[in-house]
């Protein structure tokens, strides 16, 4: 008897310790799992994943403050007169969206794609558009003052009477892009490849464009006074010194 009751004993005990881990391994896989798709195991919702309900929101044009979007697939939507202020938009993709006078101030955009995006008189001010793709993109009129734009993509992009004064245009690709009549006052160029870009009759006065790619560039009628040149690239490809 005794045996049989130590048998028993040892039985009961093993099955308990091979249910505990059962449940201890079913919660590693879940963690690893978790980890493997960049999700946080500790976090109650999907990371980097845009919200559902405000994604139906913002395709049903509804007011839509402080949204998030993030990565959220948005190509060629319908965003005109949108408001999205303060929303969170990095690495959604807005590629051929229709943005024209949509409310993006102060949003967190790194990383989207806007490519081919139109959005005349668009408001970005004091948004964090850091290595967005504005790349081929219309934005006549667009109001991008004291944005972040460090490493943003706007080659061959419309940019006509944009207000782009105080952005932060570190390291940017204009390249080709139509800046003509642009208010750029202050705003910090240095690294930026500007090279073949129109800037007639752009406001460039404060800029710093040390270290800047101008070859090619239009300048005709742009105003750079007080304008930091110090190493940049001048129109004939020739290094300048002024600002120095």
């Amino acid at each position: 008897m005794t045996t049989e009751s130590n048998l028993k004993a040892s039985g009961k005990w093993m099955r308990r310790f091979l249910d505990t881990l059962g449940i201890v391994l079913a919660i590693a896989i879940s963690i690893t799992g978790l980890s493997v798709f960049g999700l946080s195991p500790w976090a109650t919702a999907p990371a980097y994943a845009e919200n559902l309900t405000h994604l139906q929101q913002v395709l049903r044009n509804e007011v839509c403050p402080n949204c998030d979007l993030s990565y959220a697939p948005l190509s060629r939507a319908n965003l005109d007169y949108a408001y999205l202020t303060e929303a969170y938009l990095v690495g959604a993709n807005l590629r051929k969206a229709h943005l024209t006078q949509g409310h993006f101030d102060k949003t967190c955009a790194i990383g989207a794609n806007f490519e081919q995006a139109e959005g005349d008189r668009i408001d970005f001010n004091e948004a964090d558009l850091s290595g967005v793709n504005f790349n081929k993109s219309r934005f006549q009129e667009g109001n991008f003052h004291r944005a972040t734009l460090i490493k943003a993509q706007f080659v061959n992009a419309d940019l006509a009477k944009a207000d782009l004064s105080k952005t932060d245009l570190r390291d940017s690709q204009l390249r080709q892009a139509d800046l003509r009549d642009g208010n750029l006052t202050q705003a910090n160029l240095a690294f930026a490849n500007l090279a073949e870009a129109d800037l007639r009759g752009a406001k460039l006065s404060g800029a710093d464009l040390r270290s800047a790619n101008l070859k090619g560039a239009i300048l005709a009628g742009a105003d750079l006074t007080g304008a930091n040149l110090c190493g940049a690239t001048w129109i004939d490809g020739t290094e300048t010194y002024q600002g120095c």
